[in-house]
């Protein structure tokens, strides 16, 4: 007998709006399907003030366990990324016993009462009975068959003030020098929504002068628009901001460099996540690719941890 035959799940899914954690937990989510019959219900959790916000927090902790009731909880589990999601589970947990998992690492005053968390591993996070470190957040991205070794995507991040410092400048330069590969013959640029004003006008006129550039500005951009592109792309290019299009790059199975940026703090999540898929092959330096011509490229296949995560989920509850 094999997994789809044995059990159906009916999974409580939770989602604050973000598109990056609706991602990783949809990724799980369709990774789940494709092992055994799963059922969900949707919730979303809009955003509120700080003031309500902390008034969740404290009845969540101040009002006791009320008895279970599993006669009437109808989910076998609750699934939801974001912090804004996490209060919501919890209190389900608390009323009906239901098991919580999230695929990121939650407050510390929190992590404890989880059942299973998906941690990547730069986050530093200690090994616990109920952490799973993954190589970078779970996505939907897949592998695809239809990569065309003419054509690159370069994705470009933007300004947070918390992590790094953004320069249009060295940008630009890095972006000349990628267009004069040969090896690609057409490239496809794409901004962010923090791609700031100054770089999107700098990329539309050095796109202009290059016949073999198409740039797409965020805005003008579908959802699934980035999926396809992974698919149809060999080559990607991301700025190192953007680690979470680095890893859906990789779990398509695409070839994937980093441009560089100026980390504000060197020993941040960001940069350890940065020299983790550089020391272990998964990605190539802008500057290892120019030093090489462009010719060596990590040897390493793609990513899958959405999958893992399905089938720990899997071992675990089922």
């Amino acid at each position: 007998m094999d997994e789809k035959s044995k059990i159906a799940l009916w999974i409580g899914v939770f989602y604050d709006g973000r598109p990056g954690h609706e991602k990783q937990t949809q990724g799980i989510l369709d990774s789940l399907s494709k092992r055994i019959p799963i059922f969900t219900t949707e919730f979303i959790i809009e955003r509120k003030s700080m003031i309500n916000e902390a008034v969740n927090w404290l009845l969540y902790f101040l009002i006791p366990q009320r008895s279970l009731d599993k006669q009437e909880q109808k989910f076998d589990l609750l699934i939801g990324t974001g912090s804004r999601t996490h209060i919501p589970m919890l209190e389900l947990k608390k009323k009906y016993g239901i098991p919580v998992i999230t695929a990121m690492s939650p407050s510390p005053l929190l992590l404890n009462r989880f059942d299973l968390c998906f941690v990547p591993v730069h986050d530093g996070l200690s090994d616990r009975t109920n952490v799973c470190q993954t190589i970078g957040p779970p996505n939907v991205s897949t592998v695809g068959d239809h990569h065309d070794s003419d054509k690159g995507l370069i994705l470009i991040g933007g300004i947070d003030e918390k992590s790094h410092y953004w320069n249009s400048d060295i940008l630009k330069k890095q972006l000349l020098n990628l267009f004069n590969d040969p090896t690609v013959r057409q490239w496809t640029v794409a901004s962010s929504p923090r791609t700031p004003k100054q770089t999107c006008e700098m990329v539309e006129i050095v796109a202009g002068n290059n016949q073999n550039v198409s740039f797409f500005p965020f805005e003008t951009t579908e959802k699934g628009w980035i999926e396809q592109q992974y698919n149809l792309n060999k080559y990607i290019w991301v700025t190192a901001d953007s680690m979470s299009m680095v890893y859906e790059a990789l779990s398509a199975g695409c070839h994937v460099g980093l441009l560089p940026v100026k980390w504000r703090k060197e020993k941040s999540k960001f940069r350890r996540s940065e020299n983790f898929l550089i020391d272990q092959g998964y990605v190539i330096a802008f500057d290892a690719w120019i030093s090489d011509k462009g010719k060596k490229w990590p040897s390493k296949g793609g990513l899958n941890e959405a999958d893992r995560c399905a089938q720990e989920i899997i071992k675990r509850f089922i």
